[in-house]
Protein backbone atom coordinates (compact mmCIF):
# COMPACT_ATOMS: atom_id res chain seq x y z
CA UNK A 1 0.00 0.00 0.00
CA UNK A 2 1.41 3.45 -1.48
CA UNK A 3 0.49 6.54 1.09
CA UNK A 4 0.63 9.96 -1.13
CA UNK A 5 -0.67 12.53 1.45
CA UNK A 6 -1.04 12.15 5.14
CA UNK A 7 -3.14 14.82 6.68
CA UNK A 8 -3.00 15.81 10.50
CA UNK A 9 -5.78 17.93 12.28
CA UNK A 10 -4.72 19.41 15.29
CA UNK A 11 -6.77 21.68 17.94
CA UNK A 12 -4.19 23.99 19.60
CA UNK A 13 -6.08 25.66 22.27
CA UNK A 14 -9.30 25.50 21.21
CA UNK A 15 -8.44 26.53 17.65
CA UNK A 16 -8.52 23.75 14.78
CA UNK A 17 -5.75 23.83 12.22
CA UNK A 18 -4.20 20.50 9.91
CA UNK A 19 -0.67 19.72 8.72
CA UNK A 20 -0.51 18.06 5.44
CA UNK A 21 2.32 15.66 4.55
CA UNK A 22 3.05 15.03 0.76
CA UNK A 23 5.08 12.28 0.42
CA UNK A 24 5.50 12.61 -3.28
CA UNK A 25 6.42 16.32 -3.19
CA UNK A 26 8.20 15.68 0.19
CA UNK A 27 6.63 19.16 1.33
CA UNK A 28 4.56 19.90 4.75
CA UNK A 29 2.23 22.53 4.31
CA UNK A 30 -0.32 23.92 7.33
CA UNK A 31 -3.67 24.74 6.27
CA UNK A 32 -4.44 27.54 9.52
CA UNK A 33 -8.26 29.59 8.85
CA UNK A 34 -6.61 32.75 10.61
CA UNK A 35 -4.56 35.35 9.00
CA UNK A 36 -0.93 34.66 9.48
CA UNK A 37 2.30 36.81 8.69
CA UNK A 38 3.84 35.68 6.22
CA UNK A 39 7.17 35.26 7.97
CA UNK A 40 5.69 32.07 9.41
CA UNK A 41 6.77 28.55 8.49
CA UNK A 42 5.87 27.43 4.40
CA UNK A 43 2.10 27.35 4.28
CA UNK A 44 -0.38 26.11 1.92
CA UNK A 45 -1.46 29.29 -0.21
CA UNK A 46 -5.03 28.64 1.18
CA UNK A 47 -3.75 29.90 5.14
CA UNK A 48 -3.73 33.52 3.39
CA UNK A 49 -6.67 33.43 1.35
CA UNK A 50 -9.55 31.46 3.75
CA UNK A 51 -10.21 32.94 6.79
CA UNK A 52 -13.38 33.07 8.84
CA UNK A 53 -14.59 35.68 10.97
CA UNK A 54 -16.38 33.71 13.67
CA UNK A 55 -14.47 31.43 16.15
CA UNK A 56 -16.02 27.89 15.52
CA UNK A 57 -15.92 27.61 12.10
CA UNK A 58 -12.42 26.88 12.13
CA UNK A 59 -12.33 22.89 12.50
CA UNK A 60 -14.98 22.76 9.75
CA UNK A 61 -12.76 24.64 7.22
CA UNK A 62 -9.57 21.67 8.63
CA UNK A 63 -12.60 19.07 7.63
CA UNK A 64 -13.25 20.87 3.79
CA UNK A 65 -9.65 21.18 3.64
CA UNK A 66 -9.06 17.44 3.92
CA UNK A 67 -12.18 16.88 2.00
CA UNK A 68 -10.00 18.49 -1.01
CA UNK A 69 -12.28 21.88 -1.33
CA UNK A 70 -10.46 24.69 -3.13
CA UNK A 71 -12.09 27.91 -1.41
CA UNK A 72 -11.48 30.90 -4.30
CA UNK A 73 -9.54 33.94 -2.03
CA UNK A 74 -11.73 35.83 0.32
CA UNK A 75 -13.29 35.38 3.89
CA UNK A 76 -15.97 32.67 3.87
CA UNK A 77 -18.38 31.46 6.17
CA UNK A 78 -20.26 28.32 6.86
CA UNK A 79 -23.78 28.88 6.10
CA UNK A 80 -26.75 27.02 7.09
CA UNK A 81 -26.74 24.81 4.39
CA UNK A 82 -22.96 23.50 4.36
CA UNK A 83 -23.19 23.05 7.90
CA UNK A 84 -25.95 20.05 7.66
CA UNK A 85 -24.43 19.09 4.04
CA UNK A 86 -20.76 18.91 6.08
CA UNK A 87 -22.39 16.62 8.65
CA UNK A 88 -24.74 14.56 6.23
CA UNK A 89 -21.11 13.92 4.51
CA UNK A 90 -19.84 12.73 7.59
CA UNK A 91 -22.12 10.61 8.50
CA UNK A 92 -22.50 8.90 5.12
CA UNK A 93 -18.86 8.56 4.36
CA UNK A 94 -17.79 5.01 3.60
CA UNK A 95 -14.80 4.65 6.12
CA UNK A 96 -17.55 6.07 9.47
CA UNK A 97 -17.76 2.99 11.43
CA UNK A 98 -20.24 4.66 13.63
CA UNK A 99 -22.72 4.94 11.11
CA UNK A 100 -25.07 3.34 12.26
CA UNK A 101 -24.66 4.30 15.71
CA UNK A 102 -25.21 7.86 14.88
CA UNK A 103 -27.84 7.32 12.96
CA UNK A 104 -30.04 5.45 15.46
CA UNK A 105 -29.03 8.03 18.11
CA UNK A 106 -30.47 10.68 15.99
CA UNK A 107 -33.55 8.36 15.62
CA UNK A 108 -34.31 8.00 19.57
CA UNK A 109 -33.26 12.14 19.87
CA UNK A 110 -35.97 12.85 16.59
CA UNK A 111 -38.82 10.77 18.81
CA UNK A 112 -38.84 12.04 21.86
Amino acid sequence: MSIDQIYIPLNSGGHWICIKVDMGKQMTYLFDSMPCSPSNCRRLNLASVVHHTDMYDCGLFVIKFMQGVDYPPGVHLMDDNERPRLLMDLVHDVNNRAKSFVLNQFDEWKGT
